[in-house]
Protein backbone atom coordinates (compact mmCIF):
# COMPACT_ATOMS: atom_id res chain seq x y z
CA UNK A 1 0.00 0.00 0.00
CA UNK A 2 1.69 3.67 -0.91
CA UNK A 3 1.32 6.49 1.08
CA UNK A 4 1.35 8.70 -1.44
CA UNK A 5 -2.13 9.30 -2.01
CA UNK A 6 -2.27 9.64 1.81
CA UNK A 7 -0.15 12.30 1.65
CA UNK A 8 -1.43 14.18 -0.88
CA UNK A 9 -4.71 14.84 0.88
CA UNK A 10 -3.11 15.45 3.95
CA UNK A 11 -0.88 18.10 2.46
CA UNK A 12 -3.99 19.06 0.68
CA UNK A 13 -5.80 19.36 4.18
CA UNK A 14 -2.83 21.73 5.41
CA UNK A 15 -2.81 23.81 2.60
CA UNK A 16 -6.44 24.58 3.10
CA UNK A 17 -5.81 25.02 7.06
CA UNK A 18 -3.11 27.76 5.83
CA UNK A 19 -5.47 29.39 3.79
CA UNK A 20 -8.46 29.62 6.25
CA UNK A 21 -5.76 31.06 9.23
CA UNK A 22 -4.75 33.56 6.40
CA UNK A 23 -8.01 34.32 5.77
CA UNK A 24 -9.33 35.07 8.98
CA UNK A 25 -6.03 37.31 9.81
CA UNK A 26 -6.77 39.41 6.81
CA UNK A 27 -10.71 39.50 7.78
CA UNK A 28 -9.54 40.20 10.87
CA UNK A 29 -7.14 43.30 9.98
CA UNK A 30 -10.02 44.57 7.65
CA UNK A 31 -12.49 44.40 10.92
CA UNK A 32 -9.84 46.62 13.00
CA UNK A 33 -9.23 49.41 10.44
CA UNK A 34 -13.47 49.26 9.87
CA UNK A 35 -13.52 49.55 13.94
CA UNK A 36 -10.94 52.16 14.09
CA UNK A 37 -12.88 54.23 11.92
CA UNK A 38 -16.40 53.89 13.00
CA UNK A 39 -15.22 54.51 17.02
CA UNK A 40 -15.18 58.52 16.07
CA UNK A 41 -14.27 59.23 19.61
CA UNK A 42 -11.58 56.60 20.25
CA UNK A 43 -12.65 55.35 23.37
CA UNK A 44 -12.77 51.49 22.35
CA UNK A 45 -16.30 50.70 21.85
CA UNK A 46 -18.80 51.24 19.33
CA UNK A 47 -21.59 53.09 20.44
CA UNK A 48 -24.76 52.97 18.57
CA UNK A 49 -24.94 56.92 17.66
CA UNK A 50 -21.14 56.07 16.49
CA UNK A 51 -22.73 53.44 14.32
CA UNK A 52 -25.60 55.05 13.06
CA UNK A 53 -23.46 58.06 12.08
CA UNK A 54 -21.40 55.67 9.97
CA UNK A 55 -23.57 53.85 8.50
CA UNK A 56 -25.55 57.12 7.45
CA UNK A 57 -22.35 58.75 5.94
CA UNK A 58 -22.07 61.10 9.06
CA UNK A 59 -25.88 62.39 8.02
CA UNK A 60 -28.74 63.06 10.14
CA UNK A 61 -29.97 60.59 13.05
CA UNK A 62 -31.58 57.22 12.27
CA UNK A 63 -34.66 55.84 14.11
CA UNK A 64 -33.89 53.14 16.96
CA UNK A 65 -36.97 50.97 15.52
CA UNK A 66 -40.43 50.75 16.16
CA UNK A 67 -43.19 51.61 14.17
CA UNK A 68 -41.70 54.05 12.12
CA UNK A 69 -37.89 53.05 12.87
CA UNK A 70 -35.04 50.65 11.06
CA UNK A 71 -35.49 47.20 12.36
CA UNK A 72 -32.89 46.16 10.15
CA UNK A 73 -30.18 49.04 12.56
CA UNK A 74 -31.95 47.40 15.58
CA UNK A 75 -31.23 43.68 14.32
CA UNK A 76 -27.74 44.50 13.11
CA UNK A 77 -26.54 46.09 16.39
CA UNK A 78 -28.05 43.08 18.12
CA UNK A 79 -26.08 40.78 16.20
CA UNK A 80 -23.03 42.44 16.38
CA UNK A 81 -23.63 43.20 20.69
CA UNK A 82 -22.57 39.64 21.40
CA UNK A 83 -22.81 40.04 25.04
CA UNK A 84 -25.50 42.86 25.65
CA UNK A 85 -23.61 45.84 27.15
CA UNK A 86 -25.18 48.11 24.65
CA UNK A 87 -21.53 48.98 22.98
CA UNK A 88 -19.72 46.93 20.16
CA UNK A 89 -16.43 45.85 21.04
CA UNK A 90 -13.15 45.15 18.50
CA UNK A 91 -13.67 41.16 19.25
CA UNK A 92 -17.25 41.45 18.63
CA UNK A 93 -17.09 43.74 15.36
CA UNK A 94 -14.55 41.07 14.49
CA UNK A 95 -17.17 37.90 15.05
CA UNK A 96 -19.98 40.04 13.48
CA UNK A 97 -17.52 40.95 10.06
CA UNK A 98 -16.43 37.37 9.78
CA UNK A 99 -20.27 36.18 9.78
CA UNK A 100 -21.17 39.17 7.52
CA UNK A 101 -18.31 38.52 4.88
CA UNK A 102 -19.04 34.87 4.75
CA UNK A 103 -22.73 35.10 4.71
CA UNK A 104 -22.55 37.15 1.54
CA UNK A 105 -20.21 34.67 0.35
CA UNK A 106 -22.17 32.30 0.53
CA UNK A 107 -25.16 34.06 -0.79
CA UNK A 108 -23.15 34.90 -3.50
CA UNK A 109 -22.46 30.91 -4.44
CA UNK A 110 -25.37 29.78 -3.76
CA UNK A 111 -26.79 32.45 -6.65
CA UNK A 112 -24.38 30.97 -8.36
CA UNK A 113 -25.29 27.50 -7.57
CA UNK A 114 -28.98 28.22 -8.35
CA UNK A 115 -28.17 30.02 -11.99
CA UNK A 116 -25.17 27.52 -12.97
CA UNK A 117 -23.00 30.89 -12.24
CA UNK A 118 -23.71 32.42 -15.53
CA UNK A 119 -24.65 35.75 -14.41
CA UNK A 120 -20.67 36.65 -12.77
CA UNK A 121 -18.32 37.18 -15.24
CA UNK A 122 -15.33 36.51 -13.21
CA UNK A 123 -12.54 39.33 -11.89
CA UNK A 124 -10.59 40.77 -14.50
CA UNK A 125 -12.92 39.96 -17.13
CA UNK A 126 -13.45 43.06 -19.37
CA UNK A 127 -16.48 43.71 -20.87
CA UNK A 128 -15.51 43.30 -24.22
CA UNK A 129 -16.74 41.32 -27.47
CA UNK A 130 -17.55 37.61 -27.34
Amino acid sequence: MSLTPLLGELAEFVGDQVERIDANQAADARADELFDVIDADGNGTIEREELRRYLLGGGGRASEGGEDGNASFAELVAQLDLNGDGVISRDELRRGYVDLVLGEQRSAALQDAATGGAQREPHGAGGGEL
